[in-house]
């Protein structure tokens, strides 16, 4: 069975989410290990995030204005707080 290819926006998007887990993990385990190599693998983490915003790569904004049904979920606990129908 042929692979379908996706479209070039799809690829970079999920690709940017492979680089935020791994810098994350990488991170977390460097903790334990060597605390100051941990705190350079969290400013690139940081930094990958402005680059990420400065390429439009998983933008929301998009998805936002297409959406008709929001969701507004609680951080703490996870419960929905409420839903909100798009005008």
């Amino acid at each position: 069975m042929a692979q379908q290819r996706r479209p070039l926006a799809q690829v970079a998007v999920v690709n940017a989410e492979r680089v935020k887990q791994a810098l994350r993990a990488i991170e977390e385990y460097s903790k334990l290990l060597a605390p100051e190599l941990a705190r350079q693998i969290e400013t690139i983490r940081y930094e990958w995030y402005t680059l990420e915003k400065d390429c439009d790569i998983g933008s929301p904004s998009r998805d936002i204005a297409q959406a008709r049904l929001y969701v507004l979920i609680d951080g703490n606990d996870g419960k929905i707080v409420k839903l909100v129908p798009k005008r």
